[in-house]
């Protein structure tokens, strides 16, 4: 199916599909971008996305509402691309100046025409307009499909269960399994202890110990089947404790510094409006986290009882008096013991009145306790304040076109001023266990706030919690396993054991079992699986859920520890292995609700609905990281000697507004800022673009430069390959040239001796050799004897017309044989010589018995013929030739 272009809305008419569209052409178009077990619900073609312009075909699958613009790849558009999740509201009445900007700008330039439009808002801040030709259902169908498939009454409807396959594997093939998440759990309490034990004397290892009095979520459900606790305080101690707690959420230790000082955390205390409810369990808890910040290890008569390990040692043994919670209080030596802080995140007004529905806070019961109250408002605020910041930025974005004449209003700082408190009161925490003191947070429940505040002290204390891996234990300790209620923050359905059906949990599930000297993991037996499937759905159905969350329970909590997180990031850039790419990812794959580690509220419902052989949130943004080494979420500033503790100032905590998440979509719907856009957003972020995009420049012209020089490394090793062949040719040449000088002087001195006539055939030849032709003697009248010089061409071996050089003797009365009478008296004397070089050489002489008077010789001639040495015997070589 091919959509064109030539037409459309933007073009005075609609565009036309061709009639021969079928549901396979379809198919075929949109599978290019469908994730698996992704299923399209509804389809629309002839669709305009206001926001740029562009016409296309709208889906609305079972995890998205998507537009694809027309051409020849059809692509989801960025902004229109908005998973059901992150569906805030869909008007067909335009609400929102930014959307109501657009509508005018596309009205007032194209008329009316019968356009109708629909706004969908996310989450996000995004707001998308649509038009719809007019005259059709096209809009009541996209509005009806989302009012259906946009929210689940179920939680098992949401495409993270979506498909038996997407139960395998996700994204590069890893899942969230329970069994890992177990194990992760227990290797980050491990390393917390080994860390805090680390700088300590042995006295003082085996202080706490990692308590299974959870396995079957009985205790509290909202925790998770490993806590870590006081060694000193048995698991029946725990039991009576958490009666005393809201939702039975104890005091649990969550890290634990070098010093020995420990940051807990828990839910109020449930003393009432008099404060007069008291509970030994829950005072001797309390009392164990400052007790043991200064004790060794607990004597045998303090350890407790029941299933229980500890890291450092075997923890066994019996209370000193059993049910009694005083032999804890009373046991240990006196001493001077460093004070607990109690920090109680919210406002005191708050406290007392929780007090009123049998909450509140700590009283003076709470020996050496200080109990400091931050007044950090609850969700309800949360939400507002994020509320106005929409409103705000909807209003003032850079698309909603407001006239510049007349300057905005100020920007409403509630939502930066809760972020400054939580910034604050972090590093308050921070400041308290770096000096040695124990740290107790908890606000009403103790999983919003508490887990702000204790996830943002312990990235300040903690450079492990800065790194890729150390921030996925952070959150999965301290938001996914102590019970941060996803699910109701972000408005999805509840795992209730209503209507959830018969679900298996399978041999996925550890069991540990007491043993002496500490806990056994093995494996579920099948039956022992069902027993604590069914013990889960009982806890969970028992509970106060079901249906679909309450809208006024929503609030982006999670949300605003992750800004929290990158205004620490604005102010140590060097400081945090990832980027604010990262985090704006990352909080993207929370809100899709794509992955099922993000949409339940506890441990027990992940276990419930099995959620560890689905993908996992982290795994998929692991494969995207690894698919390049400068990948964006890895921050370029990263320095390996910002690994300790950070100390700001509290005058830096003064938070600004995140522009990298909050206004990414101002830019004419794009989030594909470039660098100069993101560097008006955020500094920090635009400098890493430049300094990445310098990077990658130099990077290229270093490889361009290492080409150049390779290439001009072989051409010298050419050039230096040839020089030497020449020096080779130069010395062979020379060598020659010696040898004809030699074989030329030779030759003279032999013509002087002989008295020979030399005629040479040809003058031009190459490599030659002397070869005798025997014509007779002297004495068988003969002219003479004749050597034929034989010429070789280079490479090409003898010619077929050898040169023929002929040395003849002359007789007395020819002309060509007169010379001066000097000269022949010489030549005579010297040939008649008893010692005649020609005699020796050949056995017998020419001139013997002649009547010879004289030598005609053309040296010219000679002087070009080489002859070998040889040719004289190895008795006469040439250099004896001047003695003959």
């Amino acid at each position: 199916m091919e959509l064109s272009d030539s037409g459309g809305l933007l073009g005075g008419r609609w565009l036309s599909v061709e009639p021969s569209a079928s549901a396979a052409a379809v198919s075929e178009i949109t599978a290019n971008f469908l994730l698996p077990n992704e299923g399209v619900v509804a389809q629309v073609y002839n669709v305009t996305l206001v926001n740029t312009g562009e016409d296309g075909m709208l889906l609305v699958t079972n995890f998205r509402l998507a537009f694809l613009a027309a051409g020849a790849a059809l692509s989801p558009a960025p902004i229109a691309d908005i998973p059901l999740a992150l569906i805030d509201r869909v008007t067909k009445s335009i609400s929102s100046k930014t959307a109501l900007a657009l509508a005018r700008a596309h009205r007032g330039s194209y008329g009316e025409n019968g356009v109708r439009l629909m706004h969908v808002a996310a989450k996000d801040l995004r707001h998308v307009v649509l038009a719809f030709r007019p005259h059709t259902k096209q809009r009541r169908l996209i509005f009806d499909t989302l009012q259906r498939v946009g929210k689940p009454a179920r939680l098992q409807e949401l495409y993270a269960f979506a498909g038996s396959a997407a139960r395998s594997t996700g994204g590069g093939g890893h899942t969230f399994g329970m069994e890992n998440a177990f194990g992760r759990l227990r290797s980050e309490y491990e390393r917390i202890l080994r860390q805090a034990d680390e700088k300590l004397p042995a006295s003082s290892a085996g202080r706490w110990r990692i308590s299974d009095a959870n396995s079957g979520y009985m205790l509290c459900t909202s925790y998770p089947s490993q806590l870590l606790v006081p060694a000193p305080i048995s698991d029946a101690e725990l039991q009576a404790a958490a009666a005393f707690r809201g939702r039975g959420r104890i005091p649990v230790i969550t890290w634990a510094h070098a010093n020995g000082a420990v940051l807990a955390r828990s839910a109020q205390p449930l003393v009432g409006l008099m404060m007069n409810s008291r509970s030994e369990a829950d005072e001797a808890l309390v009392s164990s986290l400052w007790r043991n910040t200064d004790a060794g290890p607990a004597s045998g008569s303090q350890r407790g009882s029941g299933s229980q390990s500890v890291v450092s040692g075997q923890v066994g043994g019996t209370p000193t008096r059993q049910g009694s919670f005083s032999g804890v209080l009373e046991a240990s030596p006196r001493r001077a013991h460093r004070k607990l802080y109690i920090v109680d995140a919210r406002p005191r007004k708050n406290a007392f009145a929780n007090g009123a529905m049998g909450g509140g806070s700590e009283g003076a019961n709470y020996a050496h306790c200080e109990v400091v109250f931050l007044g950090i408002e609850n969700i309800h605020a949360m939400r507002e304040s994020f509320n106005c910041l929409a409103l705000y930025i909807d209003s003032y974005g850079a698309g909603a076109g407001f006239d510049m004449s007349r300057p905005p209003p100020p920007l409403d700082t509630s939502w930066l001023a809760h972020s400054g408190a939580l910034l604050a009161g972090a590093a308050w925490v921070a400041g308290k266990l770096q000096e040695g003191s124990s740290v107790l947070v908890h606000c009403s429940d103790g999983w919003d706030r508490t887990a702000q505040l204790t996830a943002l002290a312990q990235l300040l204390l903690d450079g492990h919690y800065r790194t890729f891996d150390g921030f996925r234990a952070l959150v999965e300790k301290d938001w996914l396993a102590l019970g941060h209620p996803f699910a109701e923050r972000l408005g999805l359905p509840d795992a209730s054991a209503a209507g959830q059906g018969s679900i298996n949990l399978g041999a996925s599930m550890w069991e540990r079992r007491p043993s002496d000297g500490g806990t056994q993991d093995a494996r579920r037996s099948p039956a022992a699986a069902a027993a604590s499937a069914a013990a889960a759905a009982a806890v969970l159905g028992a509970a106060p859920v079901g249906g679909h969350n309450n809208a006024a329970n929503q609030a982006p909590i999670f949300a605003q520890f992750i800004d929290c997180v990158a205004q620490l990031l604005r102010l140590y850039p060097r400081a945090f292995e990832f980027s604010a790419a990262f985090l704006v990812d990352l909080l993207d794959c929370v809100h899709s609700c794509r992955f099922a580690d993000f949409v339940c509220n506890s441990e027990a419902e992940r276990v419930l609905l099995a959620t560890h052989q689905l993908p996992a949130a982290w795994d998929a943004l692991a494969d995207k990281r690894s698919s390049a080494k400068g990948h964006a979420h890895r921050n370029p500033f990263a320095a390996d000697r910002y690994t300790g503790p950070l100390s700001p100032a509290p005058a830096s905590l003064v938070p600004t507004l995140w522009a990298r998440y909050f206004l990414r979509w101002q830019d004419q719907g794009r989030a594909d800022l470039g660098p100069g856009q993101l560097a008006a957003l955020d500094p920090v972020e635009g400098l890493a673009t430049q300094f990445e995009v310098a990077l990658l420049t130099n990077k290229k012209a270093r490889k361009e430069a290492e080409a150049r020089a390779h290439a001009a490394a072989a051409r010298v090793l050419d050039l230096e390959a040839s020089l030497r062949e020449e020096t080779v040719r130069r010395r062979q040449a020379e060598t020659a040239a010696r040898r004809a000088q030699r074989e030329v002087k030779a030759m003279r001195q032999v013509m002087a001796t002989m008295g020979c006539q030399c005629r040479v055939s040809r003058e031009n030849f190459g490599t030659a050799s002397w070869e005798e032709s025997e014509r007779g003697s002297v004495d068988d009248g003969d002219a003479g004897s004749s050597y034929h010089y034989v010429h070789h061409d280079a490479g090409s071996g003898p010619t077929d017309e050898p040169l023929s050089v002929s040395v003849t003797a002359l007789d007395d009365s020819s002309d060509e044989g007169s010379c001066t009478g000097s000269h022949r008296t010489q030549f005579l004397s010297s040939w008649h010589s008893s010692d005649c070089s020609w005699r020796a050489a050949r056995g017998s002489c020419s001139r013997a018995g002649s009547d010879f008077a004289g030598l005609k010789v053309d040296y010219d001639a000679f002087r070009a013929v080489p002859i070998v040495p040889s040719y004289f015997g190895r008795d006469r070589s040439v250099d004896n030739l001047d003695h003959g």
